[in-house]
């Protein structure tokens, strides 16, 4: 059984010693967007009722989720739709944006969503960015993105930075915390303007593996794709709706294919770097195998060079601990064939603090 028991307290530092070396990287889920973006079975029900709205939508959606998995639900709903892949893209793009929008006025919601929508800082007002934060810091619910962001702004531009971003969310809402977070700290929100080399682009995002790639900024990858914003025109190389993984045909594709862009971009960051995992599920088939390979190769190149019997996990996986202490260290066995460790929390409010003690001696 597992006995790596980590936790606020015992991690403190933990990277440092990759801070020096091959650096440290950031995976995130929908887990950090919750409650402001839906969770899966909640964008299901969403989806159900927009392609079903006469019927009991709410009673439907159970049904089928006690019979399918979500992703084969959204595959139901893809049929259920008809016309083309394009049509049915602006549908789930509706749905998942459908919780945001509607918790905003008509102006909050034009600047919040043309900021989503756009690859970096050009072209935004002052006013703009004092919205959209006042709008994800005061009016919206709480979420982990912002814990994050509040972490990272700080460090990005400074060696202590990620060496990059994998996301499997297929919206944008850390990233463009990211860019008005570090708006308002080189600008000391609108009130200065900032100095030659600050309120620069720290982010670069990649939707392909074509996007153009800056060695000075931090790689954002969107690992599973990104849908158009509701209401704003997509910009092409940003927006990128062939690399969605929401449908079981998408999910069973990837499965099943030796060669991905998703792969190859997930393997080349989790091969090289620690890895944080934040919002995510470990129980992803692809996911799993993919950090098995890793870990395996890993451990066969440590014991042939070095006299170790066991090699350590090089990920860390926050998570809230449960209640018991049983299923705590079943739950850190079953990630222990994937190089990870858990990271024990005892409240989602607290990841930044975890973030910030695994950074600092």
């Amino acid at each position: 059984m597992s006995t790596s028991h980590l936790n606020i307290t015992t991690a403190k530092g933990i990277l440092q010693r990759t801070i020096g070396g091959s650096g440290w990287a950031l995976c995130i889920g929908a887990g950090t967007s919750i409650p402001v973006f839906s969770n899966w079975e909640t964008l299901v029900g969403q989806l159900v009722n927009s392609l079903a709205p006469h019927a009991d939508s709410a009673k439907l959606t159970r049904s089928l989720l006690s019979e399918f998995s979500p992703d084969s639900v959204i595959q139901a709903a893809r049929n259920v739709a008809g016309g083309n892949d394009e049509s049915f893209v602006q549908v789930l793009a509706n749905s998942l944006y459908e919780n945001l929008r509607s918790s905003l006025t008509p102006i909050e919601w034009r600047d919040v969503s043309r900021i989503l929508a756009r690859p970096g800082k050009r072209g935004v007002p002052a006013r703009s960015w004092k919205l959209f934060l006042e709008c994800f810091q005061k009016k919206l619910p709480a979420t982990t993105a912002i814990q994050i962001a509040n972490v990272l702004t700080p460090i990005l531009g400074t060696p202590l930075q990620p060496a990059a971003i994998l996301s499997f969310n297929a919206e944008a809402m850390l990233f463009a915390l990211l860019n008005a977070l570090t708006w308002a700290r080189d600008t000391d929100f609108g009130r200065k303007e900032p100095k030659e080399g600050e309120n620069r682009e720290l982010l670069d995002p990649v939707t392909r593996s074509i996007s153009d790639r800056n060695p000075t900024k931090v790689a954002y990858i969107f690992c599973h794709g990104l849908l158009p914003v509701p209401d704003q025109p997509p910009i092409a190389p940003f927006i990128s709706t062939d690399k969605l993984v929401f449908s079981e045909a998408s999910y069973l594709h990837l499965a099943s294919t030796s060669f991905s862009w998703q792969s190859s971009a997930f393997l080349d960051v989790c091969s090289s770097k620690t890895v944080i995992f934040v919002g995510v599920s470990l129980a992803d088939p692809n996911m799993r195998r993919w950090l098995s390979w890793i870990h395996e190769n890993r451990s066969m190149e440590i014991k042939s060079t070095a006299s170790v019997t066991k090699v350590q996990g090089q990920h860390l996986w926050i998570r809230k601990r449960p209640k018991d202490d049983d299923l705590a260290s079943w739950l850190e066995a079953s990630v222990e064939l994937l190089g990870v460790r858990i990271v024990w929390i005892e409240d989602w409010s607290q990841v930044e603090s975890a973030i910030r003690a695994m950074l600092n001696p």
